[in-house]
């Protein structure tokens, strides 16, 4: 077990830790190996040519369905909303009854079934 003793130096505990070597240097060798690498990094840099990527970019594929599917479901969507809104013009009527609003609610289904549909 090692213990500390508070009247031993740090410097003669790390000496007297066997495998520990400390390497000295010349003054001022740090300092010039530095310099000198930054020297060599400052230099003059590598000219870069420029990369060309448009070998690699594909034209865009599908655009016209992408656009005809997104407005069939826009279409699709406002017509849901306006079966809605009769839905709801009718359920205020008090003279409509239930067997009225029974093909309204097979049209609102048949609408949402073909919405979920077109946009899966």
């Amino acid at each position: 077990m090692v213990t500390i003793d508070p009247d031993k130096s740090i410097q003669s505990l790390i000496e007297s830790k066997p495998g520990s070597h400390q390497t000295t240097t010349q003054t001022g060798q740090f300092d010039a190996i530095f310099r000198q690498t930054l020297d060599e990094a400052i230099g003059d840099p590598a000219p870069v040519a420029p990369a060309d990527f448009s070998a690699e970019v594909r034209p865009v594929q599908f655009m016209h369905q992408a656009e005809s599917t997104s407005g069939l479901i826009l279409d699709q969507a406002q017509a849901l909303i306006d079966t809605m809104a009769v839905y709801q013009q009718k359920l205020d009527d008090p003279g409509v009854t239930l067997r009225d609003l029974q093909p309204l609610m097979e049209q609102l289904r048949n609408q949402a079934d073909a919405l979920s549909t077109a946009s899966e």
